[in-house]
């Protein structure tokens, strides 16, 4: 069991001080480094994320793995502005991660933000079309999320799909 750091060696993620494009990079080989029984830690700090769709499957069949930081709300993890107001048309759905086909999975500590623009800015949010989750679960099981934030996304935060069960949440808002 280790714990994989997105911030040391070979992962580097800069956080707030780097671009969405080099922490997005970062954190898909951190992800992807991840073994059953390992912890993904966020080093306190703003993680700004682009291309979602890219990457927001890595957590794909990653079971029995922890994403955690060092106190709640102390990393946060936002979709760029670009990405959650990409403006397609036809519709689209983005996932900051996609989850499926695992279980065994603990989040823990985190925010994530879905970089919806404020009401009183122009940027409007078509229901129908824009639909910007932090989270989609499917056919999962074992989950646990506890003590996260979630803000700003154009559709559901977090959202359970085909056959999710043994599912806890709890001091979440």
């Amino acid at each position: 069991m280790a714990v994989v750091n997105v911030k040391s060696a070979p992962y580097s993620a800069p956080g707030k001080s780097g671009s969405s494009s080099a922490n997005r990079v970062a954190i898909a080989a951190a992800t992807a480094a991840l073994q059953p029984g390992d912890t993904l830690y966020f080093p306190n700090d703003t993680y700004t994320l682009d291309a979602a769709t890219i990457w927001s499957s890595l957590m794909s069949g990653k079971s029995n793995v922890t994403m955690t930081c060092d106190s709640p709300g102390g990393a946060i993890i936002a979709m760029d502005a670009a990405t959650a107001a990409d403006g397609d048309p036809s519709g689209n759905t983005v996932n900051l991660f996609r989850v499926e086909n695992t279980h065994g999975i603990t989040i823990t500590n985190l925010r994530f933000e879905g970089g919806k623009a404020s009401s009183d800015t122009a940027t409007v949010y078509d229901a129908a079309t824009e639909h910007h989750r932090g989270f989609f679960f499917d056919t999962c099981s074992d989950i646990t999320i506890r003590n996260v934030v979630g803000n700003n996304f154009t559709g559901d935060f977090i959202q359970f799909y085909n056959s999710c069960s043994d599912i806890l949440v709890e001091d979440c808002t």
